[in-house]
Protein backbone atom coordinates (compact mmCIF):
# COMPACT_ATOMS: atom_id res chain seq x y z
CA UNK A 1 0.00 0.00 0.00
CA UNK A 2 0.96 3.64 -0.38
CA UNK A 3 0.90 6.00 2.55
CA UNK A 4 -0.53 9.41 1.68
CA UNK A 5 1.15 11.93 3.97
CA UNK A 6 -0.30 15.06 2.40
CA UNK A 7 -1.81 16.73 -0.64
CA UNK A 8 -1.29 20.07 -2.33
CA UNK A 9 -3.89 22.56 -3.42
CA UNK A 10 -3.35 25.37 -5.95
CA UNK A 11 -4.75 27.94 -3.54
CA UNK A 12 -6.44 28.25 -0.22
CA UNK A 13 -9.88 26.62 -0.02
CA UNK A 14 -12.63 28.89 -1.19
CA UNK A 15 -15.45 29.99 1.03
CA UNK A 16 -17.66 27.10 2.15
CA UNK A 17 -20.68 26.45 0.03
CA UNK A 18 -24.20 26.99 1.19
CA UNK A 19 -25.20 24.64 3.95
CA UNK A 20 -26.54 21.35 2.62
CA UNK A 21 -24.86 21.57 -0.80
CA UNK A 22 -23.32 18.24 -1.83
CA UNK A 23 -19.84 18.15 -3.33
CA UNK A 24 -17.86 15.62 -5.34
CA UNK A 25 -14.49 14.79 -3.75
CA UNK A 26 -11.32 14.71 -5.86
CA UNK A 27 -11.12 10.93 -5.39
CA UNK A 28 -14.26 10.32 -7.48
CA UNK A 29 -12.37 10.29 -10.84
CA UNK A 30 -9.89 7.88 -9.25
CA UNK A 31 -12.69 5.45 -8.39
CA UNK A 32 -14.35 5.82 -11.79
CA UNK A 33 -11.08 5.01 -13.55
CA UNK A 34 -10.27 2.02 -11.33
CA UNK A 35 -13.77 0.62 -11.75
CA UNK A 36 -13.46 0.80 -15.53
CA UNK A 37 -10.14 -1.04 -15.37
CA UNK A 38 -11.46 -3.67 -12.94
CA UNK A 39 -8.89 -2.76 -10.26
CA UNK A 40 -9.94 -3.16 -6.59
CA UNK A 41 -9.09 -0.50 -4.05
CA UNK A 42 -8.22 -0.61 -0.36
CA UNK A 43 -8.49 2.45 1.88
CA UNK A 44 -7.11 2.32 5.41
CA UNK A 45 -7.33 4.95 8.12
CA UNK A 46 -5.34 4.24 11.25
CA UNK A 47 -5.53 6.48 14.27
CA UNK A 48 -2.95 6.60 17.02
CA UNK A 49 -2.29 8.85 19.94
CA UNK A 50 0.14 10.96 17.88
CA UNK A 51 -1.86 11.32 14.66
CA UNK A 52 -3.51 9.54 11.78
CA UNK A 53 -2.13 7.41 8.95
CA UNK A 54 -3.87 7.38 5.55
CA UNK A 55 -3.08 4.49 3.21
CA UNK A 56 -4.37 3.66 -0.24
CA UNK A 57 -3.61 0.59 -2.32
CA UNK A 58 -4.81 -2.30 -4.40
CA UNK A 59 -4.35 -6.04 -4.59
CA UNK A 60 -4.58 -8.92 -7.04
CA UNK A 61 -5.95 -12.47 -6.88
CA UNK A 62 -3.68 -15.42 -6.33
CA UNK A 63 -1.73 -16.42 -9.41
CA UNK A 64 -1.32 -12.93 -10.83
CA UNK A 65 2.31 -12.09 -11.56
CA UNK A 66 4.33 -9.29 -10.05
CA UNK A 67 4.29 -7.37 -13.33
CA UNK A 68 0.48 -7.19 -13.31
CA UNK A 69 0.46 -6.07 -9.68
CA UNK A 70 3.02 -3.36 -10.44
CA UNK A 71 0.88 -2.22 -13.38
CA UNK A 72 -2.13 -1.85 -11.08
CA UNK A 73 -0.08 0.11 -8.59
CA UNK A 74 1.21 2.38 -11.34
CA UNK A 75 -2.34 2.97 -12.55
CA UNK A 76 -3.43 3.87 -9.02
CA UNK A 77 -0.58 6.37 -8.64
CA UNK A 78 -1.28 7.94 -12.04
CA UNK A 79 -4.97 8.48 -11.29
CA UNK A 80 -4.16 9.81 -7.84
CA UNK A 81 -1.77 12.33 -9.41
CA UNK A 82 -4.58 13.45 -11.68
CA UNK A 83 -6.95 13.94 -8.76
CA UNK A 84 -4.76 16.40 -6.82
CA UNK A 85 -2.20 19.02 -7.91
CA UNK A 86 0.35 17.27 -5.71
CA UNK A 87 0.30 14.13 -3.57
CA UNK A 88 2.95 13.13 -1.04
CA UNK A 89 3.37 9.36 -1.20
CA UNK A 90 5.63 6.95 0.61
CA UNK A 91 5.70 3.14 0.79
CA UNK A 92 3.53 1.76 3.54
CA UNK A 93 2.93 -1.68 5.01
CA UNK A 94 0.22 -3.75 3.39
CA UNK A 95 -0.70 -5.57 6.59
CA UNK A 96 -3.68 -4.37 8.56
CA UNK A 97 -2.80 -3.32 12.11
CA UNK A 98 -3.52 -6.03 14.63
CA UNK A 99 -6.70 -5.45 16.62
CA UNK A 100 -8.72 -7.79 18.78
CA UNK A 101 -12.12 -6.15 18.37
CA UNK A 102 -14.08 -5.04 15.35
CA UNK A 103 -17.42 -4.18 13.84
CA UNK A 104 -18.93 -4.35 10.38
CA UNK A 105 -20.12 -1.24 8.58
CA UNK A 106 -23.04 -1.46 6.16
CA UNK A 107 -25.22 0.94 4.24
CA UNK A 108 -24.99 3.81 1.80
CA UNK A 109 -23.13 6.93 3.00
CA UNK A 110 -24.82 10.27 2.60
CA UNK A 111 -23.61 12.63 -0.13
CA UNK A 112 -20.55 14.59 0.92
CA UNK A 113 -21.38 17.92 2.52
CA UNK A 114 -18.61 20.20 3.70
CA UNK A 115 -18.93 21.76 7.12
CA UNK A 116 -20.03 25.39 6.52
CA UNK A 117 -17.77 26.57 9.35
CA UNK A 118 -14.38 25.24 8.21
CA UNK A 119 -14.96 23.09 5.11
CA UNK A 120 -14.35 19.80 6.95
CA UNK A 121 -15.41 16.58 5.20
CA UNK A 122 -16.73 13.42 6.96
CA UNK A 123 -13.21 11.96 7.16
CA UNK A 124 -12.00 15.11 8.94
CA UNK A 125 -14.84 14.91 11.43
CA UNK A 126 -14.17 11.19 12.01
CA UNK A 127 -10.49 11.84 12.74
CA UNK A 128 -11.37 14.64 15.14
CA UNK A 129 -13.88 12.42 16.94
CA UNK A 130 -11.32 9.65 17.51
CA UNK A 131 -8.43 11.83 18.67
CA UNK A 132 -6.33 10.07 21.30
CA UNK A 133 -7.76 6.58 20.67
CA UNK A 134 -6.26 3.53 18.97
CA UNK A 135 -8.45 2.59 16.01
CA UNK A 136 -8.56 1.74 12.30
CA UNK A 137 -11.14 1.78 9.51
CA UNK A 138 -10.56 -0.46 6.50
CA UNK A 139 -12.63 -0.09 3.32
CA UNK A 140 -12.27 -2.85 0.70
CA UNK A 141 -14.01 -2.36 -2.64
CA UNK A 142 -14.08 -4.71 -5.64
CA UNK A 143 -15.52 -3.60 -9.01
CA UNK A 144 -18.75 -5.30 -10.08
CA UNK A 145 -19.08 -6.20 -13.74
CA UNK A 146 -21.91 -5.02 -15.96
CA UNK A 147 -23.67 -8.40 -15.94
CA UNK A 148 -23.98 -8.44 -12.14
CA UNK A 149 -25.20 -4.84 -12.10
CA UNK A 150 -27.79 -5.64 -14.76
CA UNK A 151 -29.00 -8.67 -12.79
CA UNK A 152 -29.47 -6.60 -9.64
CA UNK A 153 -31.30 -3.93 -11.63
CA UNK A 154 -33.69 -6.58 -12.97
CA UNK A 155 -34.38 -7.80 -9.43
CA UNK A 156 -35.26 -4.25 -8.38
CA UNK A 157 -37.57 -3.81 -11.38
CA UNK A 158 -39.31 -7.13 -10.69
CA UNK A 159 -39.86 -6.09 -7.08
CA UNK A 160 -41.37 -2.79 -8.19
CA UNK A 161 -43.76 -4.62 -10.53
CA UNK A 162 -44.77 -7.03 -7.77
CA UNK A 163 -45.54 -4.18 -5.35
CA UNK A 164 -47.55 -2.28 -7.95
CA UNK A 165 -49.53 -5.42 -8.81
CA UNK A 166 -50.29 -6.15 -5.15
CA UNK A 167 -51.58 -2.59 -4.58
CA UNK A 168 -53.71 -2.75 -7.71
CA UNK A 169 -55.17 -6.10 -6.67
CA UNK A 170 -56.07 -4.80 -3.20
CA UNK A 171 -57.88 -1.81 -4.65
CA UNK A 172 -56.95 0.49 -1.76
CA UNK A 173 -54.12 2.98 -1.29
CA UNK A 174 -51.15 1.64 0.69
CA UNK A 175 -48.78 4.22 2.25
CA UNK A 176 -46.33 1.44 3.07
CA UNK A 177 -46.23 0.30 -0.55
CA UNK A 178 -45.68 3.90 -1.72
CA UNK A 179 -42.77 4.33 0.68
CA UNK A 180 -41.28 1.02 -0.44
CA UNK A 181 -41.56 2.11 -4.07
CA UNK A 182 -39.63 5.29 -3.29
CA UNK A 183 -36.82 3.24 -1.74
CA UNK A 184 -36.75 0.90 -4.73
CA UNK A 185 -36.59 3.87 -7.09
CA UNK A 186 -33.61 5.27 -5.18
CA UNK A 187 -31.93 1.90 -5.51
CA UNK A 188 -32.67 1.85 -9.23
CA UNK A 189 -31.16 5.32 -9.68
CA UNK A 190 -27.97 4.25 -7.86
CA UNK A 191 -27.67 1.18 -10.08
CA UNK A 192 -28.05 3.35 -13.18
CA UNK A 193 -25.21 5.55 -11.90
CA UNK A 194 -23.14 2.42 -11.18
CA UNK A 195 -23.62 1.18 -14.73
CA UNK A 196 -22.33 4.50 -16.05
CA UNK A 197 -19.46 5.23 -13.63
CA UNK A 198 -18.73 1.90 -11.98
CA UNK A 199 -20.21 -0.21 -9.21
CA UNK A 200 -18.43 -1.69 -6.19
CA UNK A 201 -19.10 -4.44 -3.68
CA UNK A 202 -17.84 -2.78 -0.52
CA UNK A 203 -16.80 -4.19 2.82
CA UNK A 204 -16.18 -1.85 5.76
CA UNK A 205 -14.32 -3.05 8.85
CA UNK A 206 -14.10 -0.86 11.97
CA UNK A 207 -11.36 -1.96 14.38
CA UNK A 208 -10.23 -1.01 17.87
CA UNK A 209 -7.82 -2.16 20.53
CA UNK A 210 -10.53 -2.17 23.20
CA UNK A 211 -14.30 -2.66 23.16
CA UNK A 212 -14.81 0.97 24.18
CA UNK A 213 -12.68 2.10 21.24
CA UNK A 214 -14.86 0.11 18.84
CA UNK A 215 -17.99 1.54 20.46
CA UNK A 216 -16.67 5.08 20.01
CA UNK A 217 -15.67 4.36 16.40
CA UNK A 218 -19.03 2.86 15.41
CA UNK A 219 -20.87 5.79 16.96
CA UNK A 220 -18.67 8.31 15.16
CA UNK A 221 -18.98 6.36 11.89
CA UNK A 222 -22.76 6.51 11.95
CA UNK A 223 -22.69 10.17 13.01
CA UNK A 224 -20.46 11.46 10.21
CA UNK A 225 -21.67 9.31 7.30
CA UNK A 226 -25.43 9.38 7.91
CA UNK A 227 -27.49 12.08 6.26
CA UNK A 228 -30.98 13.44 5.91
CA UNK A 229 -31.42 12.02 2.41
CA UNK A 230 -33.68 8.97 2.26
CA UNK A 231 -31.65 5.95 1.12
CA UNK A 232 -32.70 2.29 0.83
CA UNK A 233 -29.85 1.16 3.08
CA UNK A 234 -28.96 3.62 5.85
CA UNK A 235 -25.54 3.49 7.51
CA UNK A 236 -25.47 0.97 10.32
CA UNK A 237 -22.86 -1.04 12.22
CA UNK A 238 -22.83 -4.42 13.89
CA UNK A 239 -20.18 -6.06 16.05
CA UNK A 240 -18.99 -9.61 15.48
CA UNK A 241 -16.04 -11.60 16.91
CA UNK A 242 -14.74 -12.58 13.45
CA UNK A 243 -14.50 -9.07 12.01
CA UNK A 244 -10.91 -8.54 13.17
CA UNK A 245 -9.87 -11.79 11.47
CA UNK A 246 -11.60 -10.84 8.21
CA UNK A 247 -9.90 -7.45 8.22
CA UNK A 248 -6.48 -8.98 8.93
CA UNK A 249 -6.65 -11.15 5.80
CA UNK A 250 -8.66 -8.67 3.70
CA UNK A 251 -11.45 -11.20 3.44
CA UNK A 252 -14.81 -10.53 1.79
CA UNK A 253 -17.58 -13.14 2.09
CA UNK A 254 -18.83 -14.69 -1.12
CA UNK A 255 -22.46 -15.37 -2.01
CA UNK A 256 -25.69 -13.42 -1.62
CA UNK A 257 -27.21 -12.21 1.62
CA UNK A 258 -29.99 -14.09 3.35
CA UNK A 259 -33.40 -13.51 1.77
CA UNK A 260 -35.71 -11.04 3.47
CA UNK A 261 -39.49 -10.80 3.73
CA UNK A 262 -39.81 -9.39 0.20
CA UNK A 263 -38.82 -10.83 -3.13
CA UNK A 264 -35.65 -8.75 -3.42
CA UNK A 265 -32.40 -10.30 -2.19
CA UNK A 266 -29.13 -8.43 -1.68
CA UNK A 267 -26.44 -9.79 -4.02
CA UNK A 268 -23.56 -9.77 -1.48
CA UNK A 269 -23.48 -10.90 2.14
CA UNK A 270 -21.97 -8.53 4.75
CA UNK A 271 -21.27 -5.99 2.00
CA UNK A 272 -22.99 -3.10 0.28
CA UNK A 273 -23.27 -2.52 -3.45
CA UNK A 274 -22.28 1.09 -4.07
CA UNK A 275 -21.79 3.28 -7.11
CA UNK A 276 -18.52 5.17 -7.51
CA UNK A 277 -20.09 8.40 -6.30
CA UNK A 278 -21.45 6.62 -3.21
CA UNK A 279 -18.13 4.92 -2.49
CA UNK A 280 -16.40 8.31 -2.66
CA UNK A 281 -18.37 9.17 0.47
CA UNK A 282 -16.13 6.66 2.28
CA UNK A 283 -12.93 6.88 0.23
CA UNK A 284 -11.74 10.47 0.26
CA UNK A 285 -8.73 12.22 1.74
CA UNK A 286 -8.91 14.79 4.53
CA UNK A 287 -9.49 18.37 3.48
CA UNK A 288 -7.92 19.86 6.62
CA UNK A 289 -4.47 19.47 8.07
CA UNK A 290 -4.08 17.15 11.01
CA UNK A 291 -1.28 15.31 12.76
CA UNK A 292 0.13 12.89 10.17
CA UNK A 293 -1.51 14.54 7.15
CA UNK A 294 -0.65 17.89 5.59
CA UNK A 295 -2.54 20.16 3.19
CA UNK A 296 -0.33 22.79 1.56
CA UNK A 297 -0.37 25.35 -1.22
CA UNK A 298 1.26 24.16 -4.46
CA UNK A 299 1.56 26.66 -7.33
CA UNK A 300 0.93 25.38 -10.82
CA UNK A 301 4.12 27.08 -11.97
CA UNK A 302 6.83 28.57 -9.82
CA UNK A 303 10.47 29.65 -9.96
CA UNK A 304 12.48 30.11 -6.80
CA UNK A 305 16.12 30.43 -5.86
CA UNK A 306 17.62 28.16 -3.19
CA UNK A 307 19.70 29.66 -0.37
CA UNK A 308 23.42 29.83 -1.03
CA UNK A 309 26.26 29.37 1.44
CA UNK A 310 28.55 31.78 -0.45
CA UNK A 311 28.23 35.49 -1.14
CA UNK A 312 24.88 36.55 -2.50
CA UNK A 313 24.42 37.98 -5.96
CA UNK A 314 23.78 41.39 -4.48
CA UNK A 315 27.03 41.19 -2.48
CA UNK A 316 29.00 40.36 -5.64
CA UNK A 317 27.52 43.27 -7.49
CA UNK A 318 28.14 45.56 -4.55
CA UNK A 319 31.77 44.46 -4.26
CA UNK A 320 32.38 44.86 -7.96
CA UNK A 321 33.10 41.20 -8.69
CA UNK A 322 32.52 39.84 -12.15
CA UNK A 323 29.63 37.71 -13.40
CA UNK A 324 28.86 34.55 -11.49
CA UNK A 325 26.63 31.55 -12.09
CA UNK A 326 23.28 31.52 -10.28
CA UNK A 327 20.89 28.64 -10.02
CA UNK A 328 17.19 28.57 -9.50
CA UNK A 329 14.54 25.90 -9.17
CA UNK A 330 11.75 25.62 -11.72
CA UNK A 331 8.56 23.86 -10.71
CA UNK A 332 5.77 22.84 -13.04
CA UNK A 333 3.15 20.61 -11.42
CA UNK A 334 5.43 18.31 -9.38
CA UNK A 335 8.44 18.27 -11.73
CA UNK A 336 11.58 20.08 -10.59
CA UNK A 337 14.28 21.21 -13.03
CA UNK A 338 17.16 23.39 -11.87
CA UNK A 339 19.01 23.56 -15.21
CA UNK A 340 16.21 25.42 -16.97
CA UNK A 341 16.67 28.55 -14.85
CA UNK A 342 20.48 28.70 -14.77
CA UNK A 343 21.42 32.28 -15.48
CA UNK A 344 24.49 34.42 -15.35
CA UNK A 345 24.46 37.31 -12.94
CA UNK A 346 24.68 39.77 -15.79
CA UNK A 347 21.41 38.40 -17.16
CA UNK A 348 19.79 38.75 -13.75
CA UNK A 349 20.39 42.49 -14.01
CA UNK A 350 17.58 42.68 -16.53
CA UNK A 351 15.11 40.36 -14.75
CA UNK A 352 14.11 42.47 -11.75
CA UNK A 353 10.61 43.87 -11.96
CA UNK A 354 9.77 47.53 -11.67
CA UNK A 355 6.28 48.87 -12.12
CA UNK A 356 6.20 52.26 -13.77
CA UNK A 357 3.46 54.06 -15.65
CA UNK A 358 3.53 54.06 -19.40
CA UNK A 359 2.62 57.22 -21.33
CA UNK A 360 -1.16 56.69 -20.93
CA UNK A 361 -0.63 56.30 -17.18
CA UNK A 362 -0.87 52.50 -16.89
CA UNK A 363 1.64 50.06 -15.41
CA UNK A 364 4.32 48.29 -17.39
CA UNK A 365 7.47 46.25 -16.74
CA UNK A 366 10.70 48.21 -16.50
CA UNK A 367 14.12 46.56 -15.89
CA UNK A 368 16.28 47.78 -13.02
CA UNK A 369 19.58 46.33 -11.78
CA UNK A 370 18.78 43.31 -9.65
CA UNK A 371 22.19 43.45 -8.04
CA UNK A 372 21.20 46.54 -6.09
CA UNK A 373 17.91 45.04 -4.92
CA UNK A 374 17.78 45.07 -1.16
CA UNK A 375 21.04 47.13 -0.85
CA UNK A 376 21.41 50.80 -0.25
CA UNK A 377 17.73 51.08 0.49
CA UNK A 378 16.65 49.87 -2.96
CA UNK A 379 13.51 47.68 -2.69
CA UNK A 380 12.94 44.39 -4.50
CA UNK A 381 10.15 45.97 -6.51
CA UNK A 382 9.75 49.68 -7.05
CA UNK A 383 7.34 51.97 -8.85
CA UNK A 384 8.37 55.24 -10.39
CA UNK A 385 6.08 57.78 -12.05
CA UNK A 386 7.24 59.38 -15.24
CA UNK A 387 4.12 61.26 -16.21
CA UNK A 388 2.25 64.13 -14.63
CA UNK A 389 -1.08 62.25 -14.84
CA UNK A 390 0.20 59.34 -12.79
CA UNK A 391 1.74 61.59 -10.14
CA UNK A 392 -1.54 63.47 -9.85
CA UNK A 393 -3.31 60.20 -9.08
CA UNK A 394 -0.78 59.39 -6.36
CA UNK A 395 -0.65 62.93 -4.93
CA UNK A 396 -3.12 62.21 -2.12
CA UNK A 397 -1.29 59.13 -0.79
CA UNK A 398 0.23 59.30 2.68
CA UNK A 399 3.78 58.24 3.39
CA UNK A 400 2.71 55.65 5.96
CA UNK A 401 0.42 53.74 3.60
CA UNK A 402 3.04 51.62 1.86
CA UNK A 403 6.74 50.83 2.30
CA UNK A 404 7.36 51.56 -1.42
CA UNK A 405 8.71 55.00 -2.11
CA UNK A 406 8.52 56.78 -5.45
CA UNK A 407 11.56 58.49 -6.89
CA UNK A 408 11.23 62.20 -7.70
CA UNK A 409 10.96 61.71 -11.44
CA UNK A 410 7.77 63.63 -12.09
CA UNK A 411 8.00 66.60 -14.46
CA UNK A 412 7.66 69.15 -11.69
CA UNK A 413 10.29 67.51 -9.47
CA UNK A 414 7.90 66.87 -6.61
CA UNK A 415 9.36 64.92 -3.66
CA UNK A 416 8.91 61.15 -3.39
CA UNK A 417 6.10 59.70 -1.28
CA UNK A 418 4.67 56.28 -0.41
CA UNK A 419 1.40 55.04 -1.81
CA UNK A 420 -0.91 52.06 -1.72
CA UNK A 421 0.11 51.02 -5.21
CA UNK A 422 0.37 47.25 -4.65
CA UNK A 423 -3.25 46.29 -4.12
CA UNK A 424 -4.61 46.98 -7.58
CA UNK A 425 -1.41 47.26 -9.65
CA UNK A 426 1.28 44.89 -8.47
CA UNK A 427 -0.84 41.96 -7.28
CA UNK A 428 -1.38 40.67 -10.79
CA UNK A 429 2.22 41.32 -11.84
CA UNK A 430 4.58 40.17 -9.09
CA UNK A 431 4.48 37.39 -6.53
CA UNK A 432 6.41 39.17 -3.82
CA UNK A 433 7.00 42.83 -3.14
CA UNK A 434 9.97 43.72 -0.96
CA UNK A 435 9.34 45.76 2.16
CA UNK A 436 12.51 47.85 2.11
CA UNK A 437 12.19 51.60 1.57
CA UNK A 438 14.34 53.89 -0.50
CA UNK A 439 15.59 57.37 -0.10
CA UNK A 440 14.85 59.97 -2.70
CA UNK A 441 16.91 59.49 -5.81
CA UNK A 442 18.29 56.08 -4.80
CA UNK A 443 16.77 54.15 -7.72
CA UNK A 444 18.67 54.49 -11.01
CA UNK A 445 16.95 54.72 -14.36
Amino acid sequence: MLRVTGVGQPRRPSAPRAEGTAIEPPTLPLLVGLAGAGVPVAFLLEGQSDGVSVRLGTWAPLGMGDAAIDARQTMLCAMLDGSYPAVDLSPGPAATPGFDYGALGLGVPAPLIADPRDGALPIDRLVRSMTGLRWAALVLAVPVDAAALGADRNRVLNEMRAVAAAVQAAGVRSPLAEHYQILLQRRLDALADAQGRGGWRTGVYLLGSRPQDVAALTSAWRAVFSGALLVPEPVRTTTHPTIAQLAACWGMPEGPAQPGPSGYQHPFAAQTLLSSSQLAGYVHLPALETAGFSVRIVPRFDVSSPPSAGPSVADRFGSGEGPAECYGVHRSHRLVDSARVRRGCDRLRQEQFSASPDPPGGCCRRPIPRGRAGQGGVPSAAARPNSRSCFARLHSCRETVSPLRLNPSSPDGAPSRACGLAACRLRGSVRHVGTATTSAGALPA
